[in-house]
């Protein structure tokens, strides 16, 4: 007799059905998005700030410094949205 254990393709093939919590994530970043993403009603453009790059290393200071950066989305669902003016059209229109 042998100790070795018999092992089918199909042990390797065993697809697990998605956990509650990774449902939950992706339905959570959905909805955060919603939250941040904004309407402009002038331009109809969707837009948001950005905080990845919204911060820049100063070397004078020695610290973070605080840059506003936005993210244009053309062709994005408005439906559901907050309506704002965006920094491109408050310019102009100031």
């Amino acid at each position: 007799m042998s100790n070795f254990k018999t092992v089918t393709i199909g042990d390797f093939l065993e697809v697990k059905p998605l956990r509650n919590k990774a449902r939950k994530k992706g339905y959570n970043l959905a909805k955060k998005a919603d939250i941040k993403i904004v309407h402009c009603e002038q331009c109809n453009v969707c837009w948001e700030q950005d905080n990845n790059i919204a911060t820049r290393w100063d070397r004078d200071t020695k610290k973070y410094k605080k840059r506003v950066a936005y993210l244009y989305y053309e062709d994005f669902p408005t439906y559901g949205k907050q309506k704002q003016t965006c920094p491109k059209c408050s310019e102009v229109s100031s």
